[in-house]
């Protein structure tokens, strides 16, 4: 009777050792199905999930520091357009034989102004 079910009713050492091996096919099956638990077209539908969100959160993540850039530059825009019209109204200019500000029409400059 060398068999195991003879051997795990024998109460010997053998018990133990069939305990040991039993865990370990149960171990080994329990891993078996946990790695199956996804079928293998969901889980190629989650992959291709990460992946077109990976690149859209690297598009929103570009399209972040365009916005950032943007408001620098309108920032920056609005103060060069202060300093221009402080510029344009100073007395020193008047002082000038011909002040840099009538050698350009203001029309054209008004309109240069409202497109910036």
């Amino acid at each position: 009777m060398g068999s195991i079910t003879s051997n795990a009713f024998s109460g010997g050492d053998d018990s133990e050792e069939l305990k040991k091996e039993r865990m370990k096919y149960l171990s080994e099956i329990y891993w078996i199905k946990l790695g199956n638990i996804i079928s293998p077209k969901t889980f190629n539908v989650w992959k291709a999930l990460y992946k077109g969100l990976t690149s859209y959160h690297d598009l929103l993540f570009d399209r972040k520091q365009l916005v950032d850039e943007t408001k620098a530059l309108y920032e920056k825009n609005a103060e060069l357009k202060k300093l221009l019209q402080q510029y344009m109204q100073s007395d020193d200019n008047k002082a000038l034989k011909i002040p840099p500000h009538q050698t350009i029409k203001r029309e054209n400059l008004n309109i240069a102004l409202s497109n910036i």
